[in-house]
């Protein structure tokens, strides 16, 4: 006759680890099969958003210079010294008895030119704009994230049950012994 196995159940803190550990990959699984499937969406949604920033951008910067138009127009109806300065810089008029000095054409100033207008500050992409995109984009990258979702999957259904946590717990130390021998023979003593 042969002895018989007994088999005894994992102890409470062993099957929440494993559980835990379980959840942790299907969560990380669903993240990445989330990032495939909706960066293509979301990289067109940001690349419309910054679209429609920069068009209120515009927008404003012509609402702007409509109004400083629609003030120079007001000024020439109405100011006539306007018209007259006006006129002296666009066809070089000279009043009689006025002495014109001759001015290095570099260094000459035209008055409507002077006015600066403040630019607004083009909006910038969020954080996370690149990385989509690059997901989006990127085929080889895609696939391999779908590789790694699949393979996250089949490994938490097939190692990560309660039933198995002494196995995964032995499996993990004999693991972390073996690498602490690889690491301790190439340690420095001092």
């Amino acid at each position: 006759m042969r002895p018989r196995r007994v088999t005894t159940k994992a102890e409470p803190s062993r099957t929440w680890i494993v559980s835990g550990l379980f959840w942790l990959a299907l969560l990380t699984a669903g993240l990445l099969y989330g990032a495939v499937a909706l960066s293509p969406r979301l990289a067109i949604q940001i690349e419309l958003r910054q679209r429609y920033r920069e068009g209120q951008i515009q927008l404003v910067q012509m609402e702007q210079q409509i109004a400083h138009l629609e003030r120079v127009s007001q000024a020439i109806a109405q100011d006539t010294h306007f018209k007259e300065q006006l006129a002296r810089v666009d066809f070089d008029a000279i009043r009689p008895g006025e002495e014109v000095l001759a001015v290095d054409p570099s260094t000459a100033v035209d008055a409507r030119l002077a006015i600066e207008r403040p630019t607004l500050a083009r909006p910038s992409r969020p954080w996370y704009g690149p990385l989509v995109t690059l997901v989006a984009e990127s085929p080889r990258l895609r696939r391999g994230l779908l590789l790694g979702s699949a393979t996250l999957i089949l490994f938490s259904f097939g190692f990560l049950h309660p039933s198995q946590a002494d196995r995964l717990l032995s499996a993990a130390r004999t693991a972390q012994k073996a690498t602490g021998q690889v690491l301790d023979r190439y340690r420095l003593d001092s």
